[in-house]
């Protein structure tokens, strides 16, 4: 470990001597979990922040340090009382461990009031995010006092539990899945330095990958089948494979993701037959987007679908609906109807799909045009009337029949 810094704190006492220990072969007898942990984890530096009240233990604690070649830098914190307290200790913690400029921070919460772990916590989180400082764990030291060893704790999989929420979270509200496949890939290469071959979970991590890539893309013919070889992934993984927080998140993103899959028949995406199932799928993948405010891409694949809507209506071959000349005839064809209702000289009502088109047709060409368009940029309520008007309509035969 490259430049181990040990972030911890100490109380009032009284302490008394302890063997800690981490495993079977490795202990260490002393009074003060932060010496434990230096000396098992070979730490290089140590911070330790303490009140007033707790500094009587000071030249005892650096007499421990010393015996164990640990240099210890104390930092004086003052007792918390209020909120305005939290916010003043945390700017003050994260100052003190930038001054040391630390590769790798270790957190020992054993010693201290009940709430410094937490701000602790806090602090090392913010630098994990904002600075580059990685967090090489978490821990506390169960001491005892009705026998003579004293467990030594791994809560760093709270940290991987954080992770994991936020992964999943964001993607339920933005659609983004980069974060949750770089958890993977952490994971993964994590279990590759101990000199395991995590096979299933590298494969998961890779189709994971390539089902992020494709949804962010907004493709939803590539999006199907990569989401179905990530489902797959997920259902043959080995759950030893895992230190323990991600398995829970498996299943609710199986739920997330299972909309969006293609039948698990289809080897490749060109092998997808138009029916209305298939443009169900595609209807959910419009509503994701949608939901997601993220509307160049909802807006591109609403147009598809209205395209790949009034194919299946004509009853064109199953094997042609993806024909480029089959697209662009449809496509060619809906724009002539456009603009013979737009013509002033009309005296036909123009349906209500040509209407929709239209209203899709612009909202989508202003993205298109990235905004370099006279017209200003249409307004989210429109957008959304739009594609849930396209949505709410796509099994209504009448509104189909005769529009081109």
């Amino acid at each position: 470990m490259c430049d181990a810094f040990l972030v911890s704190s100490t109380g009032r006492g009284p302490y008394d001597s302890t063997t800690y220990v981490l495993d079977e072969d490795s202990t260490y007898e002393t009074k003060f979990s932060p010496v434990a942990l230096a000396e098992l984890f070979e730490i290089d530096r140590v911070f330790l922040a303490r009140t007033d009240g707790a500094a009587a233990y000071d030249d005892e604690i650096e007499r421990a340090f010393e015996r164990i070649n640990v240099p210890c830098a104390f930092e004086t914190i003052a007792e918390i009382h209020s909120r305005d307290d939290i916010d003043r200790l945390m700017q003050q913690l994260i100052e003190a461990i930038r001054e040391h400029d630390p590769e790798t921070v270790i957190l020992d919460i054993t010693h201290g009031f009940r709430s410094l772990p937490m701000v602790f916590f806090a602090t090392v989180l913010h630098l994990d995010t904002l600075d580059d400082v990685e967090l090489g764990g978490i821990y506390y030291g169960k001491y005892r006092t009705d026998v003579e060893e004293s467990p030594i704790i791994d809560m760093t999989y709270l940290h991987t539990l954080m992770e994991w929420y936020h992964g999943i979270n964001t993607f339920e509200r933005t659609g983004e899945l980069r974060p949750v496949s770089d958890l993977l890939d952490e994971r993964k290469s994590e279990l590759f330095e101990k000199n395991e071959r995590p096979t299933e979970l590298a494969n998961l991590a890779s189709r994971l990958n390539g089902a992020s890539r494709s949804l962010d893309a907004g493709l939803p013919l590539q999006a199907g089948v990569a989401v179905r070889n990530a489902l797959n992934a997920m259902d043959r993984l080995d759950d030893s494979q895992f230190i323990g927080p991600e398995e829970r998140f498996l299943a609710p993103l199986t739920e997330m993701l299972e909309r969006f899959s293609v039948d698990p028949s289809i080897d490749d995406w060109t092998d997808i037959e138009l029916d209305m199932a298939e443009l169900h799928r595609q209807r959910e993948l419009v509503e994701f987007y949608n939901a997601n405010d993220r509307y160049r891409v909802a807006l591109e694949c609403a147009r598809e679908l209205f395209i790949n809507r009034l194919v299946l209506e004509e009853g064109t071959d199953s094997d042609d609906w993806l024909d480029r000349d089959v697209r662009t005839d449809m496509s060619d064809r809906l724009g002539e109807r456009s603009g013979k209702q737009t013509n002033p000289e009309a005296n036909e009502e123009t349906p209500e799909a040509i209407d929709l088109w239209n209203k899709i047709s612009t909202h989508r060409n202003w993205y298109a045009h990235s905004g370099f368009k006279n017209e200003g940029r249409p307004s989210e309520q429109k957008i959304d009337s739009a594609l849930t008007e396209l949505c709410e309509k796509l099994d209504d035969k009448k509104f189909w029949q005769g529009i081109v």
